[in-house]
This record gives structure tokens, sequence and C-alpha cells, in this order.
């Protein structure tokens, strides 16, 4: 009975572990096969037991995936340039997924997520003067469970994206959101040079910087379009798909309100994408400091992607508009700045599987951001910007590795007023060549 006992354990457990359980034993029992030899042998599988990963319980699933993402940042600021390494950034950095799901009923499950960020280096917050922002940490990207019926749709709470966020820039299915979307990740920290290769001050010892200052968001106040980006505590619900329709809805502290309509589907022989959402933020005393200060912020998000499935050419766009009111909005109205600040983006190219690597991607893409200006800037008198953004990049699935490489070339430029006055400044160069590789 107790060489059967041995014998299932040996079986419930990895080959990891029956090896380590060989290894250790060998040696101390090889010479001595007295009447302990197998009580020894079955405390030691025992302590393996309690320090090996399992696949979850017997009722709740447990899944680790993710992926490591890593590149060569090359920029020119005009007068100076560099080479950092750098992760991809917030949200899109390596990381890992811890998932599970259980069966409740023949309709309805329940389950969880945990998403935990590798961050080394951060290239939305590195500049100039820091190559290693924000780097060597980790991150809690998402926490949340939830549970899901096949008919009535899932129901999620927790820390976790809600229902707008990324709802456009998720509508491109050309596989090169990595590097490549709205959001502004190289350059958005780098500090602004004139003409004469002088920064640009932000009056209080620093300077200015590309998104952060002309590229804000009001709503969270983020950069680069990402203005319903950031991860909140939120109840959010997710329809089922419906004809190719679902809706998703959420409530997030403090406060925050959206809905998203998203749709998917083939017509004849294209491949069709759309998502239309809006959120509105409110906070009442939203700076701490000043008391009787009120945020009010409304962001509408439309994006759109349509690929030709024969020839694999596509293009993808979106389009945000925020409504700032509240203390901001008044600000903004009274320093002449426009107080409904829009951007939008455009990506065009081909996708096809040219060798047996994989998927091959090219294409260019064009962002611009209208009076995305920060309060900081705004205060100190800058009016009428236009941030453009344009580049052209190259994506390789690499199938057999489940990897994909990339190269990409960004240009930033900035028309903007100073007291009426046209300011002249240089324009930002990043090349940038990583990769991806999924487990």
């Amino acid at each position: 009975m107790k060489m059967q006992s041995i014998g299932g354990l040996f079986k419930a457990l990895p080959l990891s572990a029956v090896i380590a359980i060989a290894a250790g034993s060998t040696s101390a029992t090889s010479a001595d096969l007295g009447g302990d030899c197998c009580a020894d042998l079955e405390e030691r599988i025992a302590e393996l037991e309690a320090t090996t990963a399992r696949k979850g319980n017997r009722k709740v699933s447990l899944t680790v995936s993710g992926h490591v993402a890593e590149q060569l940042f090359f920029w020119d600021d005009g007068v100076e340039s560099n080479t950092y390494v750098t992760g991809l950034g917030v949200n899109i950095y390596s990381q890992f997924h811890i998932t599970g799901s259980a069966k409740i009923t023949s309709d309805v499950s329940a389950g969880y997520k945990v998403i935990i960020g590798v961050e080394d280096v951060d290239p939305l917050f590195a500049n100039q003067d820091s190559d290693d922002a924000r780097g060597n940490q980790l991150i809690l990207s998402q926490n949340y469970m939830w549970i899901e019926s096949a008919k009535l749709g899932r129901l999620s709470w927790g820390f976790q994206n809600h229902a707008s966020d990324n709802a456009a820039l998720l509508t491109d299915a050309s596989g090169t959101g990595f590097p490549a979307s709205w959001i502004i990740y190289e350059g958005a920290s780098f500090f602004i040079n004139n003409s004469a290769g002088v920064r640009l001050s932000n009056g209080a010892g620093s300077s200015l910087t590309w998104a952060n200052d002309f590229a804000y968001c009001a709503t969270d106040e983020v950069d680069g379009a990402d203005c319903a980006g950031v991860q909140t505590n939120s109840i959010k619900y997710t329809s089922p798909n419906i004809a190719g329709f679902q809706i998703l809805a959420s409530w997030g502290e403090d406060d925050l309100v959206d809905g998203t309509l998203n749709y998917s589907g083939v017509w004849g022989s294209f491949k069709v994408l759309g998502s239309v959402s809006y959120a509105q933020v409110t906070d009442e005393n939203y700076v701490v400091s000043t008391p009787g200060t009120k945020k009010d912020v409304g962001y509408l998000q439309l994006g759109g992607y349509v690929e030709h499935m024969p020839t694999g050419l596509f293009v993808h766009g979106a389009y945000g508009r925020e409504y700032v009111d509240g203390t901001e909005g008044i600000a903004r109205v009274a320093a002449g700045v426009d107080d409904e600040p829009d951007h939008y983006y455009l990506k065009a190219g081909i996708r096809r599987k040219w060798t047996p690597l994989g998927m091959t991607v090219l294409y260019g893409e064009y962002g611009k951001y209208n009076d995305m200006i920060s309060p900081t800037a705004v205060a100190l008198g800058y009016t009428d910007s236009e941030l453009q953004r344009w580049g052209v990049g190259i994506w390789q699935d690499i199938d057999a590795a489940a990897m994909s490489l990339f190269a990409n070339y960004s240009n930033l430029s900035l028309d903007t007023k100073l007291g009426g006055v046209d300011v002249d400044v240089q324009d930002f160069h990043a090349v940038k060549a990583g990769g991806i590789i999924w487990f």
C-alpha cells in the first residue's frame, strides 16, 4: 500500500519534481534499503508538493502567461543625441498574467486576473537627463475578479481596464500596436529645444516637454492621446457579442462613468472593426492644496480598422476630443485656449506572409494633437499648439518562437505661440528597434 501511494504521488508530480526526488534520495538510500527508506521518500515528496507550483486547485484553474519586451531607443533632439536600452512603456512593458476560472453551472462561470508589470526603464518617462526613468520595479497593472453568464454577459470588479480604456486604439488589428499607436511613448518626457538650442522653460526651474505639455489629457492628466488609458478601481459590465456588437459600461473612482460600443465583423473580403466611446470624469476638490477646484471633463473616442484580406492592405484611424469644463476649463477659456482640444491618428500599410517566418507588416503613421496644452503651459501663455507626429516601421512575426521583431522611425514637430508670438522649436527624432516574446 505504501509503494502504491508513492506511485500515485509520482504520477501527480511534474517531471522536474520526480527528478529532484530521485537526485535527493539516491545518495542517501542507495546503500541502505532498510525499513525506513520509503518513509523518508514519502516525507521528501510531501515537502516538494508543498513548494511546487500547481495549475490551480481542484475547482479553480491557474494559468501563467505574458511577454517580455525590450528595445534599443536612439534619439536626437537637435542639440544632443544618445541611445538608451528600455522597455516598451506603461501597460506594454514586460509582464506576466495570472488568470483562472471555474464553472458554477453550465451557463455561469467565475474567475480572476492579475497582471504584474516588470518595468526596467520606461521610455514614457525617460528624457535627456534620465536614461533609467522609473526603472527596476514591479507594478500592479490589473487585479480583478469576474462572474460571467454566456447569455447575459460578464460583471467584473477590482483594479482593471474600464469600459473606455483605449477603445479607439484597440480597433487596430494590424498587429503593430506595440511599437506604433497614437500614444506618444518615445519623446513624451523629453525637453523641447527652441531654434537656438535652449530648452523651453516651465517657469519652475525645469523645462517643457513634448507630450506632457503639448499632448496633455485633462481626463486623467497623462499624455499622448492616452486620455482614457489609466486603470481604475471600478465595476464593469461587458455584454455578450451579438451579431458582431458588444457593449461595455463601467463606473470607477473618483468619479468615472463611461460606455463603449464595439463592432467586429467580415464584410465580403474585408475585415472591419469599429468603436465609439464616451467617458465623463468628475471630481470635487481634485487639487488637494486648492479647495473648491473641480474636475469635469468629457472624452469622446472614435476608432476603426479596415483590411482587405486577400491583399493585406489596411488602414486604421482614431479620433478623440475632450470637453474640458470645471476649474481647468475656466482657466483655459480665460487664457484664450480651446477648451475642446482634439487629436487624431492614421496608420496604413500592408500585412503579408512573404517568408516562412511569419507575418510581415510594413506601415506608415501620422498623428496630430491640437491645443492639448497642459495647465503649466497655459499659465505661461502658450496658445494655438499643433503637435504633429509621423513615422514608418516594419514588424516581423517569428511564429516558431512566439516572437516578434520591429523597427520604427518617428518624428515630432511643434507649432505653438507664446504671448501671441510664434515659437520656433527643433524637431525630435526617434529610432527604435526591439522585440517581444510571448509565453
